[in-house]
């Protein structure tokens, strides 16, 4: 199923309508959209709420990688509705930053989540996030290493947020690859400002099976800009 609330609605406040009643009413599996400041509302609410600390956009030094910038929590929450999450996926976050995506994945009934992330000091503060979440149901791990040096054998779903570039994101892909030979498995991709869709295009083992573009999140700018703000990709034997 894809959703089309959006799309199907005309512009203006019948829109707007058609998202409150969809997310807060009738509480559809997902939602496609927002009105304006309704993300800046949520992240208000869920910092507050999980005591967290994730705001800030910060450039990093590492080769082919991207900057920090978390996503906004409205947007994971609909993005982790979309992934249909099971109690056996393993979900990573690539460049998970200060743990922002980990903290909602983690209220979700799922096996395990994991932060890759080559910066100490956001692993730091992702961590002390963690500390003050209380009990969780999932395991919850930190892995201090780059992208492409990470072990993905046991992963299902694998969330980014433009961490890096076509050369680093085709490594990954390869090693991907590698476990799904010798471990085929429901695996998906959850790609949010996917400045590098073209390099999953090309593996014929992948599929994009739905696509949310910016301009349906007010608020939401991606940057460099380009229509598309999230895609999702999964395995072909799926």
């Amino acid at each position: 199923m894809t959703a089309q609330l959006t799309h199907a609605s005309p512009k203006g406040f019948k829109k707007y309508l058609d998202i409150i009643l969809s997310r807060y009413v009738h509480k559809a599996q997902y939602t496609i959209g927002a009105f304006p400041k309704e993300q800046a509302f949520h992240n208000r609410i869920w910092e507050w709420r999980l005591k967290a600390n994730t705001y800030g956009v910060v450039d990093v030094t590492v080769p082919d990688g991207g900057r920090y910038e978390p996503t906004p929590y409205l947007i994971i929450s609909e993005i982790l509705n979309r992934l249909e999450l099971t109690p056996t996926d393993v979900y990573v976050d690539l460049g998970c930053g200060k743990g922002r995506s980990l903290l909602m994945a983690a209220r979700r009934n799922i096996k395990k989540v994991i932060g890759v992330e080559q910066d100490k000091g956001f692993l730091k503060i992702a961590e002390e996030n963690f500390a003050r979440l209380g009990t969780i149901q999932p395991t919850v791990e930190f892995k201090n290493c780059l992208a492409q040096e990470f072990d993905y054998n046991d992963v299902t779903i694998i969330f980014m947020y433009n961490p890096f570039g076509g050369d680093t994101i085709n490594t990954v892909l390869d090693e991907i690859e590698k476990t799904l030979k010798t471990n085929p498995r429901h695996f998906r991709i959850a790609y949010v400002n996917p400045q590098h869709d073209n390099v999953l295009a090309q593996r014929e083992w992948l599929e994009q099976y739905d696509c949310w573009h910016e301009a349906e999140f007010p608020d939401f700018e991606v940057y460099p800009y380009q229509p598309r703000g999230i895609s999702f990709w999964r395995y072909k034997s799926d």
